[in-house]
């Protein structure tokens, strides 16, 4: 039986990004903390990645930085509870399990409930470079890697021509 060097796998299968694409954030995290990056390796592009469509939904994965200590719960005005919500009884593994099983398009108290607490973004880190506003067409030559052995992203790419290294 052969004895696998679990960083050479981890290596091997590290994702690599060559261009800007809001399909393509990397994330970083150690189970408390993530942080998830554009091609430059912050979150200059958020609002390109995180765009919305007309129908609400994102064009693209929404960039982020959250905690296990950063929560939010909205307001609640109307005095949603979770014990005045009407639960639906699943048999789960061979017993009567109580869910919430509420319709969140169509029941406002489901909707906040589903959404509260939630966690928080906390933020996020960009780049200017004092020269007007950075774009996805400003971005060129993108070299980026998430190193599973390490768990560090690095990222390399051309501003107007010159070179940038995360």
């Amino acid at each position: 039986m052969a004895i696998l060097d679990g960083d050479a796998v981890a290596r091997r299968h590290s994702p690599v990004v060559r261009s800007v694409d809001r399909f393509a954030p990397l994330s970083v995290g150690n189970g408390r903390f993530a942080f998830t990056v554009d091609a430059t390796g912050l979150q200059t592009l958020a609002d390109y990645y995180g765009e919305r469509s007309g129908a609400g939904r994102y064009r693209g994965i929404p960039l982020g930085t959250q905690s296990e200590w950063g929560w939010h719960t909205a307001p609640n005005p109307r005095g949603y509870s979770i014990e005045t919500f009407p639960l639906t009884r699943i048999e789960t593994h061979g017993r009567p399990i109580d869910y919430l099983v509420g319709d969140r398009e169509r029941d406002p108290s489901a909707r906040w409930l589903y959404g509260n607490p939630h966690r928080l973004q906390l933020g996020w880190l960009k780049f200017d470079f004092g020269d007007g506003p950075v774009s996805a067409e400003t971005i060129e030559s993108v070299d980026q890697i998430l190193d599973l052995g390490e768990g560090v992203i690095r990222s390399r790419f051309a501003y107007r021509g010159l070179p940038v290294s995360v």
